[in-house]
């Protein structure tokens, strides 16, 4: 699942735990927040734990989740490709 999950992100898979770069720190927390109105919990890793203006969203697969669970994900961070 974290394969094609990151392949649709255009993102290179490394492991089940799926970085995405958003940018500002601002920007991270408030599409953490978004996201979780849509029922996903991902926490948003910022500056001063990564460089300044790489703040990202931290995303944690599991083997039970499938990628159609995942399709509002890109949905909604499709604005960052």
């Amino acid at each position: 699942i974290s394969t094609q999950f990151s392949k649709s992100l255009n993102l290179k898979p490394q492991s089940h735990i799926i970085p995405f770069i958003i940018g500002t720190n601002k920007e991270a927390v408030a599409e953490s927040h978004i996201l979780g109105q849509h029922g996903f919990k991902v926490l948003p890793i910022r500056y001063p734990t990564v460089p300044k203006g790489t703040a990202r969203l931290r995303f944690s697969l599991h083997a039970d989740m499938n990628i159609n669970q995942l399709i509002p994900i890109k949905n909604i961070l499709k604005k960052y490709e």
